[in-house]
């Protein structure tokens, strides 16, 4: 039997775990019986002392009561870059824009030069392709923003709208030009030949069938009108059946052809003097750059583009100057001309501050740009009545006959914009043009 030393000796010591000092919690105090009497003193000195006072509150404390709190000064607002707010702020205003002034003034600067070109002459290329581009732009536009407001469009209403605002007076001057012939053209080939033409004139198809080429041709500029009711039969349905993308691949195909027919290259499939080549010849190229330039401006990214290149104040004026230099140059070719009308219209719409807007929206030359489809068709009656005054007098000289016939066509076509015309607008359109 081993002893107890042994034992002691020979078994393991025992584990000693490190212990945490607990505070005592105050249900597990010392009991006061067991306590001495200094001990009860400090017991009770503890219990009658005031409970502590947090950090924080005792600096409020220490604060005077009548300071107020001192305020913590806000973050300075981080200032975005320009070019990343000027973009899509510029294209929100775009699309806001339901009138573009500029172009009213880009349209009166057209069609005075479409009246001095049938009066005093020279090159007539400037007035009747800003003719179609700013119709092409215009119309695409609209129909574009109709879309994306109600996920399709009404071509029916389309066609509706624009029969109303240019059928009333294209066949009021018509049957008025029936009228002075019948009456006042002597008998000649002109006389016989409008009569012949007059089913392409009440069709729109006289850039198909009628000679614009000969001497004297009466009525002769309704090819133009001609071109765009042409247009405008087709392009809506692409507009609403097929997106952007796919409109405007047809369109610089259709623009491509054009160009290469007009060119030369394609006189082997498409002879002179037949009608497939007639057909591809009246689709004016001014027309599907205008459709182009509303594509592109519609979508932000084309926007942004367009801005980054045309979006100086000075843009505007540089672009007018060198179309008007054009105009004067025929040797230059006319496509250029057309890329510079696009420029042009582009960048009158990018921005309503750009410099050439305080001519354009003067409200004389707004006007003459509301009232330039009257104009258009009148100005050749005018014309006459002024030469024929003119030449009773003996007077010949070409810029006074370019003043009194631009006078008298502005005069006539406001008031038949006024009196006649704006019946047949809807109310809602007779309500935005009297504001």
């Amino acid at each position: 039997m081993r002893s107890a030393e042994s034992a002691d000796s020979t078994s393991p010591a025992p584990v000693r775990w490190p212990m945490r000092a607990l505070r005592p919690r105050p249900e597990m105090a010392q009991d006061p019986r067991n306590s001495s009497p200094e001990e009860l003193a400090e017991l009770g000195a503890a219990e009658s002392a005031p409970p502590a006072t947090p950090p924080s509150a005792l600096s409020s404390l220490l604060a005077p009561p009548s300071a107020p709190p001192v305020p913590r000064e806000a973050p300075a607002p981080t200032r975005l870059p320009s070019a990343a707010t000027a973009e899509p702020t510029a294209y929100a205003a775009f699309l806001a824009c339901k009138h573009f002034a500029a172009l009213d003034g880009l349209r009166a600067l057209g069609i005075l030069a479409v009246v001095w070109h049938h009066t005093v002459g020279g090159p007539g290329r400037f007035g009747a392709n800003l003719f179609f581009l700013l119709s092409g732009f215009l119309v695409t536009t609209i129909l574009l923003r109709e879309r994306a407001r109600k996920g399709t469009l009404d071509v029916v209403g389309f066609r509706t709208r624009r029969a109303r605002r240019l059928y009333p007076l294209y066949f009021t001057v018509l049957g008025a030009y029936v009228g002075v012939v019948g009456l006042l053209e002597p008998l000649g080939a002109a006389r016989s030949d409008f009569f012949a033409h007059l089913p392409a004139f009440a069709t729109f198809t006289s850039n198909w069938f009628v000679d614009l080429e000969g001497e004297r041709t009466i009525f002769y500029f309704a090819w133009s009108l001609a071109a765009q009711e042409q247009f405008y039969l087709l392009w809506p349905l692409y507009l609403k059946h097929l997106d952007a993308r796919r409109c405007a691949a047809a369109l610089m195909s259709l623009l491509s052809a054009v160009y290469l027919t007009r060119a030369g290259v394609f006189d082997l499939a498409l002879p002179p003097d037949t009608f497939a080549r007639t057909l591809v010849l009246s689709v004016m190229p001014a027309l599907l750059l205008g459709a182009l330039a509303a594509l592109a401006l519609n979508a932000r990214r084309g926007f942004e583009f367009v801005r980054r290149a045309l979006g100086s104040r000075w843009a505007s004026c540089a672009l007018l100057a060198t179309a008007l230099v054009l105009w004067r140059t025929p040797v230059i070719p006319e496509p250029v001309m057309h890329v510079t009308l696009t420029l042009l219209t582009a960048a009158c719409v990018l921005r309503e501050d750009h410099y050439l807007a305080r001519f354009l929206c003067l409200p004389w030359v707004v006007h003459v740009g509301a009232v330039s489809f009257g104009i258009y068709l009148l100005h050749m009656l005018c014309h006459n009545a002024v030469a024929r005054g003119l030449g009773s007098f003996g007077i010949e000289l070409d810029v006074l006959d370019f003043a009194l016939t631009a006078a008298l066509a502005i005069f006539v076509a406001t008031l038949s914009y006024r009196h006649f015309e704006s019946r047949f607008l809807s109310p809602e359109k007779r309500a935005k043009r009297a504001a």
